[in-house]
C-alpha cells in the first residue's frame, strides 16, 4: 500500500488500457454480431446473484498475469481508474468479442472480492458509488450476501435501485429462513442443539423484521396498488406473511391508504386463481390454501367491511365461471388438465368461502346479498360427488378441504 502512487497508476492504467485496445472490436454498426447486455436492474441484480453464489466464473476471470496484476492493484488502490476502464469497455458493447471482453473484467472484480478479503468492503462500497448498473449491483449483492444493510443504503442514490436493494435483500432472507427451517418449529441441522438454532432463528427474525421496517421507511408516500404490484412482486410466492406484514407496516405508518392496500391485498389473494383460469391449467397445493387463509385473516384483523365485501363479489364470480365450465360432461375427456384445474380452482374458492364464515364476523351479512349462493352450494357438492374418486386418487387440493371441512365442524 505504501508504494502505490499517481504515476503507478497511470502506468498501470496505460498496460489495461493498451491490452484493451488490441482486443477492442471495430466492427461497424451494422455487423450481424451486435449483441446487449440485460438492461433491468432487477434482472442484472438476479444474475449477479447468482454469479457469486457459484464459483464458475474463476475460469472467466483470468486475461494475463500482467493484466490481472494490474487490474488488481488499481482495483484496491486507485478504483477510479477501474471505472474508467469499465465505462470504456461498456461503451463498446454492442459486438460479441468486446461482451466477452466485459464479462472477463467483470468476473475479474468478482475474483478481486473474493480474494483480497479485507478490502472487500471498500471494492463494494466503490461499486455501488460507480452508478454503472452492473457494478452497484455487485456491491449491493456483496453486502446483501454478508446481512449488511445500514452501509449499502446510506450509499445508494437511486430510490428505484434502493427499492431493488430491499426487495433483494428480503428475498434473500425468504430463501435463507425456508432452507434452515426459521419460519418452522423444526430443527433442520441435526448437529446443532435446540439452544443453538433458537438461537440462529431469533437473530434471523430479527434481521428479516429490520429489512422490511427499514423499507417501509424508505417508500414514499401515497403509495398505490399498482406500485406494490410492481416493488412486491415475487415476494409473497416464498412467504406471503411477509407481504402482508409489510403493507399492515405502510398502513401505520400512513404511506397507504386502507383502499390502496386492501386492493392489492386482494390482487394478491386471487393472483393464482386469475392466471391459472386464463391458462386453463395449474396445481393446488398445501401452501396456496395456507396463503388464502392468512390473507382472509388479515382482512377479518386489519381491513374494511368493504374489502371484505370484495372478497365475496370476487370469490363468487369465480365460481359462477367455474361451475359452468365444469358443467360440460366431456370436458374431463377432452381436456383433463383444463378439468382438473378448474376443479381444484372451484375447490380453492370453496375452502376460502369456508373459511370466511368462520373467521369473519360479519359473513352471514356479506352472503346474504348473494341471492344464488344455497343454489350453487348445492352443484358444488355435485360435482364433488360425481368426480370424488378421481379426485381422493389424484388432487391433492380435494384432500385438504375435506380436512378443512372435518376441522369447521
Amino acid at each position: 500500500k505504501r508504494k502505490y502512487y499517481h504515476e503507478l497508476g497511470i502506468t498501470l492504467q496505460k498496460i489495461l488500457l493498451k491490452s484493451l485496445n488490441d482486443k477492442t472490436d471495430n466492427a461497424s454498426e451494422n455487423s450481424i454480431l451486435k449483441v446487449t447486455l440485460e438492461k433491468d436492474f432487477r434482472e442484472i441484480l438476479v444474475m449477479i446473484s447468482r454469479t457469486i453464489s457459484n464459483s464458475f466464473y474463476r475460469e472467466f476471470a483470468y486475461t494475463s498475469f500482467e493484466f490481472d496484476l494490474a487490474f488488481d492493484i488499481l482495483a484496491m488502490r486507485d478504483f477510479s481508474k477501474i471505472k474508467e476502464i469499465f465505462e470504456r469497455v461498456y461503451n463498446t458493447i454492442g459486438f460479441i468479442r468486446n461482451l466477452n471482453l466485459w464479462r472477463r473484467l467483470f468476473f475479474r472484480i468478482v475474483m478481486v472480492m473474493d480474494i483480497y478479503k479485507d478490502e472487500s468492503d471498500n471494492l463494494a462500497i466503490e461499486c455501488i458509488k460507480s452508478e454503472i448498473d452492473y457494478l452497484e449491483a455487485l456491491g449491493m449483492q456483496y453486502f446483501i450476501k454478508k446481512g449488511i444493510i445500514d452501509t449499502p443504503i446510506a450509499i445508494i442514490q437511486d430510490g428505484g435501485h434502493r427499492n431493488e436493494f430491499f426487495r433483494a435483500a428480503l428475498i434473500e432472507l425468504q430463501i435463507e429462513g425456508n432452507s434452515k427451517g426459521y419460519r418452522t418449529n423444526q430443527v433442520k441441522a441435526l448437529r446443532s442443539s435446540h439452544e443453538e438454532f433458537v438461537k440462529k432463528k431469533n437473530i434471523f427474525l430479527c434481521k428479516i423484521h429490520e429489512v422490511k421496517q427499514k423499507w417501509v421507511e424508505s417508500l414514499p408516500e401515497f403509495l398505490t396498488s399498482e406500485q406494490l404490484k410492481k416493488s412486491f412482486e415475487d415476494i409473497d410466492c416464498r412467504n406471503c406473511n411477509d407481504i402482508i406484514e409489510l403493507v399492515i407496516m405502510l398502513l401505520n405508518t400512513e404511506k397507504i391508504s386502507m383502499d390502496e392496500a386492501e386492493d392489492y391485498l386482494i390482487y394478491c389473494l386471487f393472483k393464482k386463481v386469475e392466471n391459472d383460469y386464463k391458462i386453463e391449467e395449474g396445481t393446488w397445493l398445501v401452501r396456496d390454501f395456507v396463503n388464502g387463509e392468512l390473507f382472509l385473516d388479515a382482512f377479518a384483523k386489519y381491513c374494511t367491511e368493504s374489502g371484505r365485501k370484495s372478497i365475496m363479489r370476487k370469490l363468487q364470480s369465480y365460481e359462477k365461471k367455474i361451475v359452468r365450465c365444469l358443467h360440460d360432461p366431456f370436458l374431463r375427456q377432452k381436456n383433463y388438465r383444463k378439468w382438473k384445474s378448474y376443479i381444484e380452482m372451484m375447490i380453492w374458492c370453496y375452502a376460502m368461502r369456508l373459511i370466511c364464515k368462520n373467521i369473519w364476523q360479519d359473513y352471514r351479512g356479506l352472503a346474504a346479498t348473494d341471492r344464488n349462493l344455497q343454489k350453487r352450494e348445492i352443484e358444488i357438492y355435485g360435482l364433488l360427488k360425481k368426480h370424488q374418486k378421481v379426485l381422493e386418487r389424484n388432487s391433492e387440493a380435494y384432500r385438504i378441504l375435506v380436512e378443512t371441512i372435518s376441522y369447521f365442524m
